[in-house]
C-alpha cells in the first residue's frame, strides 16, 4: 500500500519532543489526503478512508512516521489503474457491480448490473481506467509529503527543542512515498 515515512535524526534527550511534533503533523497529513479523497470525489463506500493508518516510532537516535492505505488499489486514486497483465484481476467485476450499487447506478435487472461490471471489468483490464491514461494526477496524497516536511520543519523551528544547529540537521528531512 501507499507509505509515507519521515525519519529525523537527534540526541536522545530531544526524541520524545520530535515525537510529539512528527507525530502531529503525520495525523495532520492523514486527514488531509481523507479530505483531498472527499473534495474530490473518491469515496463512495468509505473503505479508503478507513483503510489510512498512521503511527510515529522511534529508537534512541531517530522519529519515524508514516502514513499508508491497507487496500491495495490506494495509489490508484491519483495513477489511475493501467491495463491488467496476465489476463484478468480477479474479483474486479465484484467490486465494480458493488461500486454501481452505491454510485447509485441504476440498470432494470441485477443480471443488466453484472452485464455492466462483466464489460467494464474487461475493458479496464484491457486497456486501463480513463485516469491511467490521462496520466493520472497529482492532488490527493502527493501534496501531503511536502506539506508534512514543510509543517515538521515551521514546528520544529518554533520549539524550542532545536538548538540553531540542530536546525541545519533538518533542512533534508527525508520524505518517501514508496507505493
Amino acid at each position: 500500500g501507499y507509505y509515507l515515512s519521515t525519519p529525523i535524526y537527534l540526541a536522545a534527550m530531544k526524541i520524545e519532543e520530535i515525537k510529539l511534533i512528527v507525530s502531529k503533523q503525520i495525523q495532520v497529513g492523514k486527514n488531509e489526503i481523507k479530505s483531498n479523497l472527499r473534495a474530490h470525489g473518491k469515496v463512495v463506500s468509505g473503505r479508503t478512508l478507513r483503510s489510512l493508518r498512521s503511527e510515529t516510532t522511534n529508537t534512541p537516535t531517530s522519529v519515524t512516521g508514516r502514513i499508508w492505505s491497507t487496500v491495495s488499489y490506494f495509489p490508484a486514486m491519483e495513477r489511475g489503474r493501467g491495463p491488467f497483465k496476465g489476463g484478468a484481476e480477479r474479483g474486479l467485476s465484484e467490486r465494480l457491480y458493488n461500486w454501481s450499487k452505491l454510485k447509485g447506478l441504476s440498470f432494470q435487472t441485477d443480471t443488466q448490473r453484472w452485464a455492466f461490471s462483466y464489460a467494464l471489468a474487461r475493458k479496464i483490464n484491457k486497456e486501463g481506467t480513463r485516469l491511467f491514461k490521462q496520466g493520472g494526477r497529482q492532488d490527493i496524497y502527493t501534496p501531503v509529503v511536502s506539506t508534512i516536511k514543510k509543517n515538521i520543519l515551521v514546528a520544529l523551528n518554533k520549539s524550542s527543542v532545536l538548538t540553531a544547529a540542530d536546525v541545519v540537521k533538518f533542512e533534508h528531512i527525508d520524505l518517501k512515498m514508496t507505493i
